[in-house]
């Protein structure tokens, strides 16, 4: 049985390879393929960096328009990851986020299928009745030179009836590829929405042939407990803010004027801070939620925003956020983020 290698690598909701994920991949309909039965589910297990490897028989060989689908198990709390997630495999070693937009390969009908195993059936016994032609000059054919022109003739016979074969194998494909591109049907990625944390992961595809989108519900991982104290450090150098900016609104586009102050927001609802580019390297700021709506930093046009654990939002009340930019146009943020 014809299998290709499809490479996966397992992440946890934190962005951790799952070690020992164990990972399935279960056909929607029975195949048959050269007259056999093709397995209807296959299973592997991921290495220490989360890194599995399913072989498995490719859609793209099948009548039927099959698919997979997929689930991927963590092994430490049991709790699936990946629920669901149907690919169609191509007849080539290939990695599963490559495909997981993938549309099934288009189904062949029974008519189809009796037209192509009709024509091949008609070459093929043109080849036999050449060959048999070619057998009886054989076996008649005298030690002279008129035996030896006849088995060169039975020999371009036999070739062109190979020939025969391989132009029927050809209209064969040529016929496939064109239901191939008639029941094509585009795929084009929507939203991706962020899930309340401990919900299920979810793609739904709606839309028609032709015009069809993807969206994808991701939950939000949960937040960890808070670490035992570290031991305290050695005592830096003493800081100096230029003053306090009350900011009263609950959007705020950060600015030079801005540059050394602590901004205390008073917004009861939640804030969005928005980084901007042009503020050159050195740029510091304090966040202070001064209000109860918790502020969130969103990354600006032209500029790049990281953070410990990628946590851009204030603990809390009362929470103080820095914000500096080591190098013009990349800000990062620190202190009490969730």
């Amino acid at each position: 049985m014809i299998t290709v290698p499809v490479t996966c690598t397992l992440y946890d909701q934190q962005g951790d390879p799952v070690a020992g994920g164990v990972i399935t991949a279960e056909l929607n309909q029975t195949e048959i393929y050269q007259g056999v039965i093709v397995p209807e589910l296959y299973t592997a297990t991921a290495d220490a960096l989360g890194v599995a490897v399913l072989n498995l028989w490719p859609n793209e060989l099948g009548v039927n328009g099959s698919m997979y689908t997929i689930n991927a198990t963590n092994p430490d709390n049991g709790k699936r990851f990946l629920k669901k997630i149907t690919v169609s495999v191509p007849n080539a070693a290939c990695n599963l986020h490559d495909i997981i937009t993938s549309v099934p390969y288009p189904a062949i009908d029974a008519a189809q299928q009796a037209l192509a195993g009709a024509q091949a059936a008609l070459a093929l016994t043109n080849a036999d009745v050449v060959l048999t032609h070619a057998d009886v000059l054989l076996t008649s054919a005298d030690a002279d030179q008129t035996a030896l022109d006849a088995i060169a003739t039975a020999a371009d016979r036999v070739q062109t009836g190979l020939d025969a074969v391989a132009t029927a194998a050809d209209r064969v494909q040529t016929a496939l590829d064109v239901i191939a591109a008639a029941d094509a049907s585009r795929l084009t990625m929507g939203t991706v929405t962020t899930g309340a944390p401990g919900s299920a992961a979810d793609a739904a595809i709606t839309g028609v042939a032709g015009s069809q989108v993807l969206a994808l519900t991701i939950p939000e991982g949960d937040v960890g407990e808070t670490g035992a104290t570290g031991a305290t450090g050695a005592t830096g150098a003493t800081g100096e803010l230029l003053g306090v900016t009350t900011v009263a609104g609950a959007t705020h586009t950060l600015s030079a004027a801005d540059n050394g102050y602590a901004l205390y927001f008073t917004s009861a609802t939640a804030v969005t801070v928005t980084t901007a580019a042009g503020l050159g390297a050195a740029f510091s700021c304090l966040l202070v939620q001064a209000g109860a709506g918790q502020i969130t930093v969103a990354q600006g046009a032209s500029t790049t925003l990281v953070s410990y654990g990628s946590f851009v939002k204030s603990a809390g009340q009362y929470a103080a956020l820095s914000v500096i930019t080591p190098v013009a146009d990349t800000f990062v943020l620190s202190g009490q983020t969730a």
